[in-house]
This record gives C-alpha cells, sequence and structure tokens, in this order.
C-alpha cells in the first residue's frame, strides 16, 4: 500500500479511512468527528509534503531509537571502545553474547545520529563493521548518563506508555492500572528490579544539575534544609558539602525509599549532618528552615496539600525552593520541557506550570512566590496570616 499515491483526488481519503477502520483506531474513531480530505491543494502535493512526511517518519522511530539505545547502554558496548581504536562489531558481538549482524545494524543506524562512529572508506562501504567512539557515545560511560537512559529508554518506561490513550481519555495516569497497582510508586514496587533502575535513574537526572541548582540557591541562612521526596539522598548531600552554615539536612522519602537506601548504598561515609526520615509528605514532613520539592510537584490538589503539609512546619522565615518545570514559550529548550510535562502528566499527573500557574499554586496554600530564578527555581514563603 502507497501512502503517497496522489493520482487520484480520493487516494489520501481512502487511506486515511482505511486505517481508521483497524481496531486499534476503532474507539477514536466512533468517538470523534473526523472530517478526512485529499491533503493537496489545487495545483498538486503540498510543496513541502516530503519535509512533512520525514519529520512524521522520524517521529514514528523514536521508539525504536531509545530501544536500540537501551540495549547497547545495557550490553555496555561504549565501555569497550575506550582506547579510540577501530573495533569490529562481530568481535564485540562475541565479547558480549550477541548475533553479530544484529549487532551491526543497530550500531550503524545508531552511527546516524552520532552514537559511535562508523567508519566507511568509500561511498560503497556502508557495509564496513567496523566502529569507534564518539563523542556522544563516550556519554555513554558517565554513570549518571547511563543510569538515566537506562530507565527512560528501559523496559518499564516502555510499557508505561502503552496505554497513554487511556490516561488521554481519563485524565488520570493509566500507568498504576496497566501495572495493577493503586499507584505509580506502586507499580515500580511490583518488580524489585523496577524500583532499582527508577531510584538510580532519578539520581542520574538529578546529579548532573546539582551544580546549577547550587549556583543559584542560597542556604546560608538555614539551619536545618529538607529534601522532601528526597530519593537517595544525593541533593542535600552536596548542599551540605558546600554549606557548612547547615547544622542538619534531611533526605525525606517513603518508608520502602529509605530501607533501600540503607541497604544498597553507603550510610556510614556520609556526613554526620546527613539523616533519613522516613514517612508520607501527604501526611507530615519534619520541621525545617528550608524545603526542597524537586521535580515532586503534581496535579494542582495533591500539590496543595503537600504545601499546606508544609506551611505546618516550617520555620519563621523559612522558605520552600521548588526545582521544576517553569513553562514559558520564550524559554530555553521549550519544546523538550513541553514533552517533560507530558511525561510528568502520564506518570504521576504532575504538571509542568507557567509563572501565572505557579503564583496560583502557591496562593491557594497559603504561600507566596518570592523569586523565579532561571527556567526551573520558584522560591517561596508562607503568607503571613491577618
Amino acid at each position: 500500500m502507497s501512502y503517497c499515491n496522489t493520482d487520484k483526488d480520493t487516494s489520501t481519503s481512502s487511506t486515511i479511512n482505511s486505517i481508521t477502520s483497524s481496531p486499534s483506531l476503532s474507539s477514536l474513531s466512533s468517538t470523534s468527528s473526523v472530517v478526512v480530505g485529499p491533503i493537496s491543494n489545487h495545483h498538486g502535493k503540498d510543496e513541502k509534503f516530503e519535509e512533512y512526511q520525514q519529520t512524521l517518519n522520524e517521529i514514528c522511530q523514536g521508539m525504536y531509537k531509545a530501544r536500540c539505545l537501551n540495549m547497547v547502554t545495557e550490553l555496555n558496548i561504549a565501555a569497550m571502545l575506550t582506547d579510540g581504536q577501530k573495533y569490529s562489531c562481530d568481535e564485540l558481538a562475541e565479547q558480549v553474547g550477541v548475533d553479530a549482524k544484529s549487532l551491526f545494524k543497530v550500531m550503524r543506524a545508531l552511527s546516524t545520529m552520532g552514537i559511535f562512529n562508523h567508519h566507511t572508506d568509500g561511498l560503497e562501504s556502508v557495509d564496513s563493521h567496523l566502529f569507534s567512539q564518539s563523542p556522544i557515545s563516550k556519554m555513554l560511560l558517565d554513570t549518571d548518563t547511563r543510569n538515566l537512559l537506562l530507565y527512560e529508554c528501559g523496559d518499564f518506561s516502555y510499557k508505561s506508555w502503552l496505554n497513554i490513550g487511556d490516561t488521554v481519555k481519563t485524565g488520570v495516569s493509566s500507568i498504576p492500572k496497566s501495572f495493577g497497582a493503586d499507584s505509580f510508586i506502586g507499580a515500580l514496587h511490583k518488580n524489585q528490579k523496577d524500583l532499582n533502575i527508577f531510584e538510580k535513574g532519578m539520581t542520574g537526572m538529578t546529579r548532573p544539575g546539582i551544580p546549577k541548582l547550587l549556583q543559584q540557591s542560597d542556604f546560608s541562612k538555614f539551619d536545618i534544609v529538607a529534601d522532601i521526596g528526597g530519593c537517595q539522598g544525593v541533593l542535600i548531600q552536596e548542599i551540605l558539602k558546600y554549606n557548612k552554615n547547615i547544622k542538619k539536612g534531611i533526605n525525606f522519602d517513603l518508608p520502602i525509599t529509605i530501607e533501600n537506601n540503607r541497604l544498597h548504598l553507603d550510610r556510614v561515609n556520609v556526613d554526620p549532618r546527613f539523616i533519613e526520615i522516613e514517612g508520607s509528605f501527604f501526611e507530615q514532613v519534619p520541621q525545617a528552615d528550608c524545603y526542597i520539592l524537586s521535580k515532586i510537584m503534581m496535579d494542582d490538589e495533591p500539590s496543595k496539600k503537600i504545601l499546606e503539609i508544609i506551611r505546618q512546619s516550617i520555620k519563621p522565615n523559612g522558605k520552600v525552593y521548588i526545582y521544576d518545570c517553569i513553562l514559558e514559550k520564550e524559554s530555553q529548550n521549550y519544546s523538550y520541557k513541553c514533552w517533560v510535562d507530558v511525561h510528568l502528566w502520564h506518570s504521576l499527573n504532575s504538571s509542568g506550570r507557567t509563572i501565572r500557574e505557579w503564583r496560583e499554586l502557591a496562593k491557594s496554600a497559603g504561600f507566596k512566590v518570592d523569586q523565579f530564578i532561571g527556567e526551573s527555581l520558584i522560591v517561596m514563603s508562607k503568607l503571613i496570616s491577618d
């Protein structure tokens, strides 16, 4: 079947009609009023038709690309190319125990995006099996980058997106139901491997951004700083390292997360000011001068609840530092942030917010926004009641 046959005015219409009659799109077709017509103008095909088609094709291939990247990351192929030499993917395949022809095809495809260098000595040598490290594939040697990719492109994330349609229909994250759980975290707890990959992935996402966050944030006036939903405690430990005035740094998270940290992480060689407290931020949080909320803000009502709980415990003149997505069209990486917003909504019914929305959320919970710093830091303080 050809999707770009323009010999007849009705070709595109009939093709789309045949596609939308398929079972996978039947629910959409039955609930939507879709007007289908030819996409060509009276002079013929739109002059940018092929450009638009290529854009759509590349979007469709996103799934393949992510899964192939996950696979070579799991196999740790980049670690085998560290000396800058050319390697035959046949030898690499033998070392990691996979099919040589399959690995070649994947590495060749990834090389077109700059992941690995594919060495072809002539125009007819695209079948060359020689590869070397590239600047992008070298990033796979970084522990944080590797851990983030293994989560974002891994099995749990892939399965999580199978039912995005249900999230769109209901406005409620479909992930818990897909895994037979009552929450996103509950879905992760169904499989210890998934939970471990997630926690390492969150650390991998957090740690690279810490220097910039520290540069933007002033902790000089606080005695007690609490990272609410701090996962493995990486952020609060870095804050303690550069702020000797802080007397206590608290990593606050769910009991199962804190227990996981005790079992799998070094909790002996840590700053003596660092402590971990378990609990739910919907019920109670430890008292502090400064609360950090890093990418945990959900839909409006749960986010309001978190802030209201903090309001009960925050010390006089305390601050709330929210590290999250500020959605403004003029901001850098606007497209990336919009997709992060979709990701957050589908996963947790969490949202990026505009400046206006952040102000409204703060006011609804008895806070005010003092500052927006950069494109990801919102500083709040408690409103003083009359």
